[in-house]
């Protein structure tokens, strides 16, 4: 029938020791991320301690001391914002993880009534950073949405 499951039944996973240098390193994505600059993750597979971020704006942190293609640069500018981007790639002679982490994108409801509510709910769930706007500040509280931020 030419069904098939798209990755055809392999998973590959990388697990590693968070130390203390890598947790530096995963504050300032964070920090990239809050400051709503999308970032581009490149792992080595052969050495879980080499890596490097690369952040939309420019930014390059991380312990990565290889030569990098230009192609890497051009990932974080080309694909569409928010879509899903990770892969396995081949650069010269060593096998990386590429991964792009985008910003929770943002939503503003103005009102707070009870229609909003359903709203600030499902958008929360669906990984959307909720701003509630309303003149009656009561209405905001997070009793009558406990899902937003």
């Amino acid at each position: 029938l030419g069904l098939v499951v798209g990755c055809h039944g392999i998973i590959s996973g990388l697990e590693r020791h968070t130390d203390s240098e890598c947790r530096r390193e995963l504050q300032v994505l964070n920090e990239k991320l809050s400051q709503k600059v999308p970032v581009l993750v490149i792992q080595s597979m052969k050495d879980v301690n080499t890596f490097a971020f690369f952040s939309k704006n420019g930014e390059k942190f991380g312990n990565w001391q290889g030569i990098l293609p230009t192609e890497i640069d051009k990932i974080i500018h080309v694909v569409t914002p928010f879509d899903k981007f990770a892969e396995q790639r081949m650069i010269g002679e060593e096998k990386v993880f590429l991964q792009l982490f985008w910003p929770k994108p943002e939503l503003y409801i103005i009102g707070a009534g009870e229609d909003a509510q359903p709203l600030a709910d499902l958008a929360a769930k669906t990984g959307y950073r909720v701003h509630m706007l309303d003149w009656r500040e009561g209405l905001c509280a997070d009793i009558h949405f406990p899902s937003v931020q």
